[in-house]
């Protein structure tokens, strides 16, 4: 609802990607409302299963399945209901639902887990924990001379850390 989107439109999704696959056992794009399961329509070397064994089968599964449909729609139409009736509902927001200004403006999330984000191509420029990787190389390397030409061209090197524009 704080987002713009037809609450009743996502639940319904909800429920078709998500019963798809606990009560049909396919994956959600391949998907039907009825299921055409035929008596004579079998594997390879399976054999065609009788009449009075079919039959009464098949209407046991569409009224079993029928069942669980229905328990889904109405837990999920139920959920839906507490959330439109909560008053609180209306005016909620949270970092994923804020309007995202543009470049210019900080993400707090980036923030938040810079440390985490390894120093490739897009990341978020850090000089502190690029000091500290420069650090951790020459541990790794196990001191010495080698170690100090790796932490230096760690140190200068203009690409660490460094946030570039494609």
């Amino acid at each position: 609802m704080a987002s713009g989107i037809n609450p009743k439109k996502v639940v319904d999704l909800l429920i078709i990607f998500s019963g798809s696959v606990r009560i049909e056992g396919v994956h959600p794009l391949q998907f039907g409302f009825f299921r055409r399961k035929l008596r004579a329509q079998r594997r390879y070397g399976l054999p065609v299963l009788n009449p009075i064994v079919f039959y009464p089968w098949r209407a046991l599964d569409f009224v079993r399945t029928a069942a669980r449909w229905f328990a889904l729609v109405r837990r999920y139409r139920r959920i839906l209901a507490d959330v439109m009736a909560d008053p609180a509902s209306h005016t909620y927001a949270d970092e994923a639902l804020r309007a995202h200004a543009g470049q210019d403006e900080a993400d707090h999330f980036i923030e938040m887990f810079a440390d985490k984000i390894p120093a490739t191509h897009g990341a978020p420029a850090r000089l502190a924990s690029s000091l500290a990787a420069a650090s951790l190389l020459r541990v790794r390397a196990g001191g010495g001379v080698g170690a100090d030409l790796a932490l230096g061209a760690a140190q200068q090197s203009p690409d660490i850390g460094a946030v570039h524009d494609p």
